[in-house]
């Protein structure tokens, strides 16, 4: 079995969609509807990043999916028995580009319709700026063995590194309908974009320590 490490929004159905050579359905929170990539999933599935788990727990999900191919989870795998599995692609958030594009999805396809986010004005931009900042942390490099990192930006960009990860599988149609999904994503104007304000904001309060003023 192969494992995808990956926090929300970094495309962890979509790998799975790849190894499994499905096309999933897109749902109402604009992630793909995949069965796998939800199989080892403990714990607060809507964590940011999961350091730590309950491994009794993991041990029981993962003993219940022997059949699979491929399996997902939101837990970083420094905290797993990475030995179980034939190998682990674990997606990172260490650059500012991974950190932002994984903003992005969050913010267009779940806080903007979101019940929280339906208020006005400097309350409304509040909101916007301080749920940024839970995106400012990263998912963490692993160094175990069978653990291949790839950076959440390389998918994005479908870098070479990336494709050379999952050359052996399923690509193109599920790239293609993955990035049509989050065509903003790919905007001429995404580094100037309403969700990239915000983080750049909330950047500049978590480091120094002072609120953005306009």
């Amino acid at each position: 079995m192969i494992l995808i490490t990956f926090p929300h929004y970094t495309s962890g159905g979509l790998l799975c969609d790849m190894i499994d050579d499905t096309m999933s359905v897109t749902g109402s929170n604009g992630g793909l509807q995949n069965y796998s990539h939800n199989l080892l999933k403990v714990g607060k599935f809507d964590s940011i990043v999961q350091n730590s788990i309950d491994l009794a727990v993991f041990e029981e999900k993962f003993n219940s999916c022997q059949d699979a191919k491929v399996a997902g989870t939101h837990c970083n795998p420094n905290a797993l028995p990475c030995e179980w599995f034939e190998k682990v692609i674990n997606i990172t958030t260490q650059t500012y580009n991974s950190k932002v594009y994984r903003w992005a999805r969050a913010y267009y396809h779940y806080y903007l319709t979101s019940g929280p986010w339906e208020q006005k004005g400097i309350k409304w931009i509040d909101k916007a700026r301080s749920t940024a900042k839970l995106y400012l942390e990263p998912n963490l490099l692993c160094k175990k063995p069978n653990v291949i990192n790839v950076e959440f930006e390389d998918i994005v960009n479908s870098s070479s590194y990336f494709r050379n990860i999952i050359k052996d599988y399923s690509f193109d149609q599920q790239f293609e309908k993955w990035k049509s999904n989050n065509e903003f994503l790919y905007a001429g104007n995404f580094h100037t974009s309403e969700p990239v304000i915000f983080f750049k904001q909330a950047e500049y309060e978590v480091m120094t320590g002072r609120h953005f003023v306009y």
